[in-house]
Parts: C-alpha cells; structure tokens; sequence
C-alpha cells in the first residue's frame, strides 16, 4: 500500500518500503481519466467560444464593409463581402461579379434584342426600357440605328451610363459610327470596360445623344431602341483565389460560406502547400446585404501553419441547379 499520495489528485505516491497493490494502481487511473476529461470538455467549451466570438466579429465587420465604412486590415481574420474585386486576386472565366456578390451559371447570355421601331424627333438623353437577363453574360456595348442629321460625313461623340439592378457600375463616353450626311445606318456602340451581369440582373443603359442626331426607338415606340451587346459567360464550376494576405502561426481556421444554390469546397494555400477544409455543417439564414435567404456553410480546418502569407480558395460547382451565387466568407484564425 501507497505510503503517500499527490497534492492535487491524491495519486498514490511509494516508497521503497512500500507494497503495490493493483487496486491502488486502477484508482488513480480512475482519477486521470477524469481529470483529462474535464480539462478536454473545458478546452471544447473554450474553442467554442471562440468559434462563436470570430464568428460574431465576422458578420460585424462585414456589416460595417457593407455600409460603406472603413474596417481595415483584421490579424487573423478575413472577410469579404464582394462589393468589388479588391478582395480577389484571381477568379475563372465562368465566374463574374455582379451586384455584390459572384454569379456562376449554366447559362450564358447572348445579346439582347429591343428592337427597331420609329425615328425620335431630336437627339439628347434616351434610355432603354429595363430588361431581365437570363444568364451571366459581361454586358459590352449597344448596338443603335442612328441618323446623322448635321451637313456632314461624322461620328459624335454620347455619353453613356450603365445601371444595373437601379445602382449606377458605369459611366463614360464612346463615338458613334461615321455616318454620311443625312443618312440612317446601323452601328454598335462600345463601351470603355464591360459590365458583370449575372441572370435575373435589371439592365437600363442611358445615352446623351447630339441633338441634331436622331436615335430608333425600341418595338414599344416609348424608349431607346437597339441591342444590348453581351459576351456570354457559363460553367458548371469555377475557382476564386483571395489576395495574398499575412497571417500568424496558427493551428486551427474555422471558415463560414453563404451561398445560394450549388456546393462550395474550400481550401488555404499557406507555406506553399493548400490545406483542404472539412465541410461541418449547412443551415439556412439570410444574407446581409440585401436579406436574401441563402445556405450558410461551414468548414473546419486543423492543421499548424506557419506565420506569412496566405491565400483563401473557393471552388464552386453546379450539379442540378441552373445558378449560383456567392454572397461572403469570413475566415478565422482561433
């Protein structure tokens, strides 16, 4: 029998002297098993909290990001609400960003048309009537019959605004064709930069025609007429790559997708080598921005990286959806 026991758990203590016995040996056993599954519940509940608390500051920061406030660089934490590209470093052809958030589709869309009807009484300002797009497309000029009515051989020049959804993503100015004297022809005008239109997007284009132009209307005799020029865009996947960030050694992300539609599978390229997360679980909520419902999924990834520069991957894929849209992810170091 034991002659002497430990401070904290009372695990028995020999001395030469003293005989073992084997009830001795399965009562502190007894004792280490509990205390180590104490102190392991007592480490989930403090990863929890952590879990809970990165998350917290996740959706924050990127109510404030979606506000238009300023949130700066976070140690350990990164978001991305897709309010523009300055997030991303590379992204696939399939995919485009529109209205704050990335669209892949099985469907590209192709030009649009609105017809040709009767020739305005003057130039100046004219829009086209809204139109729903059916697929994602990257929206690249219109194309317009127009009616030089200056004394000349000549192109003018028209200012031009692109609204997407009611939200103004371009402005600029373009030349028209060269049209003789006096004469109707037909010609696109093309716009300095395509615009990102992914389906179920509300388009209206704008012009500031010279006055002594004349522009078609479109088949309803009430806006501007033409065709809305697209460059299609489909897949059934694609791959978005985050800009290169600096982070902290570490040895466990957690990371939070909303989505609508389709699957996302991720990983963290770090140290020249990508670590694949393991996908937790999926729940229903509504994205930020403009309160949509979408799926909520999260990963979880295990693995001790070095302190320098990482990089998000995101993969997403279409299996019997037609669409889907990535809202935001916010990725935490805990």
């Amino acid at each position: 029998m034991a002659s002497g026991y430990t401070a904290n758990y009372g695990l028995c203590q020999w001395q030469p002297e003293d005989k073992f016995l084997r009830k001795e040996f399965n009562q502190d056993n007894e004792k280490i098993d509990a205390a180590v599954a104490a102190a392991s519940s007592q480490a989930s509940k403090a990863l929890s909290g952590l879990e809970d608390q990165s998350y917290n500051i996740y959706n924050l920061i990127l109510q404030n990001d979606y506000a238009g406030k300023y949130t700066g660089w976070k140690k350990a934490l990164l978001f991305d609400g897709f309010i523009d590209k300055g997030g991303t470093s590379s992204m696939s052809q399939t995919l485009l960003l529109s209205d704050g958030a990335v669209a892949l589709s099985k469907t590209g869309q192709s030009d649009l048309s609105l017809g040709y009807g009767e020739q305005s009484s003057s130039g100046g300002a004219a829009e086209t009537r809204s139109v729903i797009t059916s697929g994602n497309g990257r929206l690249t000029g219109i194309g317009l019959e127009l009616y030089n009515g200056l004394s000349w051989e000549t192109s003018v020049e028209v200012k031009y605004e692109v609204r997407v959804n009611g939200k103004t993503r371009l402005t600029g100015t373009a030349d028209t064709p060269v049209i003789a004297s006096y004469n109707t022809a037909r010609g696109d005008l093309k716009f300095q930069q395509s615009v990102d239109v992914k389906a179920g997007d509300s388009v209206t284009v704008w012009l500031d025609l010279h006055t002594a132009w004349r522009y078609a209307k479109d088949s309803t005799g009430s806006n501007l007429g033409g065709v809305l020029r697209f460059t299609a865009v489909s897949g059934t996947s694609g791959e978005l790559v985050t800009r290169a960030n600096s982070l902290p050694a570490g040895k466990a992300f957690r990371l939070w997708v909303r989505h609508k539609s389709g699957t996302v599978a991720a990983a963290l390229v770090a140290g020249g080598q990508e670590h694949a997360f393991v996908q937790e679980e999926e729940r229903s909520t509504t994205e930020p921005l403009n309160g949509v419902s979408c799926t909520e999924t999260s990963f979880s990834l295990d693995s001790e990286t070095a302190a320098g520069s990482g990089q998000l991957k995101l993969i997403l894929s279409l299996d019997s959806e037609n669409t889907m849209t990535l809202y935001d992810y916010g990725l935490a170091m805990i």
